[in-house]
């Protein structure tokens, strides 16, 4: 119907224990650059996760069109699952940190609305950029997925997500010349351009 992946049979998603292996190697990558090693690599985590979640959530996407679901499914199973233990963390952290000026409110309440990449990340609250990163990514992706599908085949649409990738890399080298870093705020977190590794999950998964 939409070029459905082969990875989908008989309306469900087959389950890839290796995958929760990758998953876990990009969480271990990442907790220990926090902790003080791999010299600043702690990127190649979040790239792997935002790769395998792109790569997943296109599969959820699928198979949701594949069962006759409405694309309002996706989003109320998505939020059912994440939502409750994401707000109970951000509650944990308001207490550690107190409610003492009226500052701490800005990043409890960014973190709540999906847009803590937006502001300053380096706090109690700042492992919360890449949900919310990620949020805003899959709030316009499933529409544009299922736009595309239906008006045009899987491969004019795999060609557009390459031209997407190829524009906005060629963007970062442009501003961030000579340093070619992907560190630098407003590269690293925004969801302008950290969309590019979760686009490669789901040309994976689409392909």
């Amino acid at each position: 119907m939409f070029g459905i992946s082969r990875e989908i049979r008989g309306k469900n998603i087959i389950y890839r224990p290796e995958l929760d292996g990758i998953r876990a190697l990009s969480i271990v990558v990442v907790l220990l650059h926090h902790l003080g090693y791999l010299s600043g690599r702690g990127f190649l985590g979040v790239d792997i996760f935002f790769t395998l979640s792109g790569y997943l959530i296109t599969q959820v996407l699928l198979a949701t069109v594949v069962q006759g679901h409405p694309l309002t499914s996706f989003y109320r199973r998505r939020v059912a699952r994440l939502y409750p233990i994401m707000a109970i963390s951000v509650l944990v952290a308001s207490i550690v940190v107190g409610f003492n000026s009226s500052q701490d409110t800005k990043p409890v309440l960014a973190s709540l609305f999906y847009v803590k990449n937006f502001l300053h990340w380096g706090d109690l609250f700042g492992p919360f950029w890449s949900l919310s990163a990620e949020e805003q990514f899959y709030l316009l992706f499933p529409i544009a997925l299922l736009l595309f599908l239906r008006f045009f085949n899987r491969k004019i649409f795999t060609g557009f997500l390459l031209l997407v990738i190829a524009v906005i890399w060629i963007h970062v080298l442009w501003i961030n010349y000579p340093a070619y870093s992907w560190n630098q705020d407003g590269i690293f977190n925004l969801v302008v351009f950290r969309p590019t590794m979760i686009l490669v999950g789901c040309l994976i998964s689409l392909n």
